[in-house]
């Protein structure tokens, strides 16, 4: 498995990333992962306020943007925790995406709504392409914001 990073900038210029496992980067399937990277930071841009243009993938790397976000909400400190569960083993694991947009809140939780444009894609993209520490496919238990420091 190889760990892929997203990285962008808050309103206050302050770098924050994501990263999940993909399949290992190879000649054969570079142009195809190179289009799922793509895909993943689309979705993830979907839910969050920051744009994540940066992106790392051994051996393809492309650089974080420069440009602070137009919304002063666009804080890395408002996170999406996203936990999914491996198909094989039931480990739950998950990572982070900073820049939460809270516009996907169902209201009165602190959990996205999956059934979104935004949060469906999100899902369908984990579900399709991130794989666990194992390397096996994943489904999502659940997406909640959380308040991080950094």
């Amino acid at each position: 498995m190889a760990r892929v990073t997203l990285s962008g900038l808050d309103y206050s210029l302050e770098g924050t990333s994501t990263s999940f496992n993909l399949v290992d980067l190879t000649a054969a399937n570079f142009t195809a992962q190179g289009v799922i990277l793509a895909d993943g930071q689309t979705a993830i841009q979907g839910v969050s306020l920051i744009a994540y243009e940066g992106a790392m993938y051994p051996a393809m790397v492309t650089a974080r943007e420069n440009t602070r976000p137009a919304s002063p909400f666009a804080q890395r400190e408002h996170k999406w925790l996203v936990r999914f569960a491996d198909n094989v083993t039931s480990k739950v694991e998950s990572f982070e995406i900073g820049g939460a947009d809270l516009t996907l809140l169902i209201p009165g939780t602190e959990k996205m709504d999956l059934t979104t444009p935004e949060g469906a894609a999100l899902v369908a993209f984990v579900e399709t392409n991130v794989r666990s520490n194992a390397g096996n496919p994943v489904t999502v238990t659940e997406v909640i914001h959380v308040g991080r420091a950094s």
